[in-house]
């Protein structure tokens, strides 16, 4: 697999840390979003990615990523 996205950005006066998992175990992607100075999770998203492996399809985690990170910004803390 690619590089997974990551990347930082302000909300509500805070450092936002936004990255993706690979959970092998649960055949997952999970986007995480902590606060970079307590390191506390503020949210996260998860697709699983085993549903569209079955079917021969590659899921693009650049796009669910996009999204999500915008989602996070529009709702705010």
């Amino acid at each position: 697999m690619a590089t997974l996205p990551k990347t930082e950005f302000e909300v509500g006066g805070k450092t936002i840390e936004a990255f993706t998992l690979d959970d092998l175990a649960n055949g997952s992607l999970e986007i995480m979003f902590i606060d970079k100075e307590t390191q506390k999770g503020l949210a996260s998203y998860t697709v699983q990615n085993n549903k569209f492996k079955t079917k021969n399809f590659t899921y693009d985690i650049s796009k669910f990523f996009d999204f999500a990170v915008e989602e996070f910004k529009s709702i705010g803390l």
